[in-house]
């Protein structure tokens, strides 16, 4: 008999090939399955998944020029849903882009719960995937951050149809190493990635716009997103938001979201939260994500976002067209996209969703933006809402501004390099008490800025807002090596050896060693007043002053054990005129955390380090957040005992909290129906009536101020501004 012309291994690739035709065959069939051909599905994918695996061991590879089947057809670009024998996933292909990556879950015990993530996979830089290809190299990362080099094989039985083997060097999530994964591959759908919008609209405002240009071709927030690769459903609740004579704030947004999205929350999910609203309490606010914090009162951030219609109504660009604009902004930043102006990426030239018609190429530039803005994202950022890693991208994932997607600044591009500010001078200023607090203490700083250049300045009340951006808080706690404040912030010798190692931003030149940024559990974007360039002026010799709730951000309690801490502030903000970042950087200001001095003090603690707890300080109070009032009153009573006036720190800031939650109005929704909470300025009067001078010394300077005021107009019975 003479020898037979086909291997073995090619023998048991062409029966896994049926194997898996049969597989596919049942997978679209389009009608549920019955439990017979279920079971049929599952054996089918376990046998697939073991016969790839035996071909694995031998070393066999599909000989070129093979037919149909063979791995050098081209798989048709888009999502591709993924399934084995508990694993599923999602690989998207975008050969054009010369781009591919994947996400592999474990699959949920029941549809209500979350599939847990194993790991993403992406393209390694430099491999770039070419229509036809079957072979990429890749690198992945799961939940914890540990990576993983490997491959990612596939065998098309068509364009749309295929046969997907994992493989990695080191073990990533519950995959092993050096196993291959076989899993089956459906093509779903041409866009990359899906999204739903939930929106919920104010009472008054209208939906979402369309716009028109000028050849009469429609943008809507659905046509931008679609053009990025993004496909999206948007829902509107049909029931409006009652209007809020206060204004909104983050706490009312935050309570309405959690609230009324109480169901779509728990888990993360591609699914947005979007409020149309009038106005924010601040009128120069656009837009807020207000829910940034991975230790936020649900613990996962991104899930929701705010635009504010009034202000933008009478914009240069068309309400329109900037609502449009904004709003995808907002989306932009729950999916973790940062602005392009921010001292890391330094782009002053994009055009993207992203960046700010009146920072476009240093400032002054608000017309040429919109001629030159086409409704698009920027390359880095298309490739991360693409290809960017499961939790980095999806809401509910990680925090906000911790994925760093973009590329190092090409120095040919027109960014705005950056220097030390002259005439400026910026103080961090404690409360009068001191900087020692006591163990779970609020921590509140003042923030003053100071101009001796002899001229007016454009200085933005807002720059002075760390949920702005332009203000960065750097934290470090100091252990027995530091040698004290002094050795913390960097020299000018430090500053010129990171600009000649190629350090190009200001944030990078001037920060702190060895220290964190606080980031706040909210992100607002402000406009500046075209209208009244005057209102934004510092004149020679003024100051102005801001508070900063430093006690509870995104990534936590920033004092959440006893010792000592150091505090540097550095506003990065642009000079238009000159075309660059001027950088104002504070001293450094050492503050102390006390050890709990009795068990009540630290039982107190276990109550005020929560996360709702924290979620309510840096909110100034909520009517949601019920667990938290009820621990903060609980401490309130018991260190207050019959005393009317408050004596404790820790107390003083509570009852000021509470005074603000009283001052506003507050919507909720229950059952199927909103409920408006009318602000109550007589209650707001009485707490803040037990804030004597005393108390008040337990304040830095700006919250003070503030608390004095709204004093005055609770006791007014006045519930504006």
């Amino acid at each position: 008999m003479p020898p037979d012309a086909i291997a073995p291994e090619d023998r048991i690739a062409a029966a896994r090939d049926e194997l898996f035709a049969e597989h596919q065959h049942l997978r679209g069939l389009g009608r549920p399955l019955t439990a017979v051909e279920q079971a049929r599905l599952d054996a089918l994918a376990r046998a697939v998944t073991l016969v790839g695996e035996g071909l694995a061991v031998l070393g066999w590879q599909r000989p070129p020029g093979a037919d149909a089947a063979a791995a050098g057809v081209a798989l048709r670009d888009g999502a591709w849903a993924l399934s084995a024998p508990g694993l599923e996933g999602e690989l998207r292909l975008e050969a054009e882009g010369g781009r591919l990556s994947l996400d592999l879950f474990t699959a949920g015990v029941a549809p209500s719960t979350e599939r847990r993530f194993e790991a993403s996979v992406a393209s390694a830089p430099g491999s770039v995937v070419r229509p036809g290809q079957a072979l990429v190299v890749v690198i992945g990362q799961d939940e914890g951050g540990r990576t993983a080099t490997g491959t990612v094989q596939w065998t098309a039985a068509s364009a749309t149809e295929a046969s997907v083997t994992v493989r990695l060097d080191a073990p990533l999530g519950a995959l092993v190493a050096g196993r291959s994964i076989v899993v089956a591959a459906r093509w779903q759908r041409e866009a990359l990635r899906t999204l739903a919008i939930e929106v919920v609209r104010e009472a008054g405002v209208a939906a979402l716009p369309t716009w028109r240009d000028a050849a009469g071709s429609a943008v809507t927030v659905e046509s931008s997103l679609a053009a990025a690769g993004i496909a999206t459903v948007v829902t509107t609740n049909q029931a409006t938001v009652p209007s809020t004579a206060t204004g909104w704030d983050e706490s009312q947004l935050h309570g309405l979201m959690t609230r009324f999205a109480a169901a779509t929350t728990t888990r993360r999910d591609w699914h947005l939260h979007l409020l149309l609203l009038g106005a924010c309490r601040d009128p120069r606010v656009f837009g807020i994500m207000f829910d940034a914090g991975l230790d936020d009162a649900n613990g996962l951030p991104r899930q929701g976002a705010a635009v504010f219609t009034a202000p933008i109504a009478g914009h240069v660009a068309g309400p329109e067209r900037k609502t449009v604009q904004t709003v995808v902004h907002e989306l932009g930043h729950a999916l973790n996209l940062a602005h392009r102006f921010e001292a890391e990426i330094a782009r002053s030239d994009s055009t993207s969703f992203m960046n700010y018609d009146w920072r476009y190429l240093g400032g002054n530039q608000r017309t040429r933006f919109w001629q030159d803005f086409h409704f698009t994202f920027d390359p880095d950022e298309l490739a991360f809402l693409h290809h960017g890693p499961w939790p980095a991208v999806v809401p509910g994932g990680l925090p906000f501004h911790s994925a760093r997607y973009w590329q190092p600044t090409d120095s040919a591009a027109p960014f705005q390099p950056a220097e030390r500010s002259t005439g400026l001078a910026l103080t961090l200023i404690p409360p009068a008490t001191g900087t020692v607090f006591s163990y779970a203490q609020p921590v509140y700083l003042s923030a003053e800025l100071a101009n001796h250049g002899g001229a007016p300045r454009d200085v933005p009340s807002f720059y002075l807002d760390p949920k702005a951006g332009y203000l960065r808080i750097y934290l470090r706690r100091l252990d027995g090596t530091d040698r004290g404040p002094t050795d913390a912030f960097p020299s000018a010798a430090d500053v010129a050896d990171r600009a000649s190692s190629g350090v190009a931003h200001a944030a990078g030149l001037f920060a702190p060693r060895g220290a964190a940024v606080f980031q706040p559990i909210v992100l607002r974007d402000y406009e500046l007043d075209a209208a009244d360039p005057a209102a934004d002026q510092l004149p020679d010799g003024a100051t102005i002053s801001a508070n900063l709730n430093l006690t509870f951000g995104a990534a936590g309690f920033s004092f959440a054990e006893p010792g000592t801490y150091e505090v540097t502030a550095v506003l990065v903000m642009p000079d238009a005129a000159r075309g660059v970042e001027e950088v104002t950087a504070s001293e450094p200001l050492t503050i102390r955390i006390s050890f709990p001095h009795s068990p009540d003090e630290e039982r107190d603690a276990l109550l005020l380090l929560t996360r709702d707890v924290g979620t309510w300080m840096a909110l100034g109070g909520s009517d949601v957040l019920t667990d938290a009032t009820a621990a903060v009153e609980t401490v309130r009573k018991r260190r207050m005992g019959r005393r009317r006036k408050v004596t404790d720190p820790t107390v003083a800031y509570i009852v000021r909290a509470e005074a603000i939650n009283a001052s506003r109005e507050f919507v909720t929704y229950d059952d199927g129906d909103y409920a408006v909470r009318r602000s109550d300025p007589e209650k707001a009067a009485r707490l803040l009536d037990r804030l004597d001078d005393e108390a008040l010394e337990a304040f830095d300077p700006s919250t003070r101020a503030a608390t004095r005021r709204l004093a005055r107009r609770m006791g007014q019975g006045s519930t504006s501004g």
